[in-house]
């Protein structure tokens, strides 16, 4: 899987991951996989990294003074 986030007003790439742990989880056993599954480890993998973002993004804003 891979994200970008982009700026929204320049475009410019803020940051960017390459994630291969689904494709790892099912080393050898990929022709088993389905469309189902695939789009499950897509939402499971999204679920993960907007979790890790937004705490992210929280402790950086908890950085800020006011």
């Amino acid at each position: 899987m891979e994200l970008e986030l982009r700026d929204s007003e320049s475009g410019a790439i803020m940051a960017r991951v390459h994630d291969r742990r689904a494709a790892e989880q099912f080393s050898g056993d990929l022709q088993f996989m389905n469309s189902v599954n695939a789009w499950a480890e897509v939402r499971q993998l999204a679920a993960h990294w907007g979790r890790l973002i937004r705490m992210r993004l929280d402790q950086l804003g908890a950085l800020r003074p006011e």
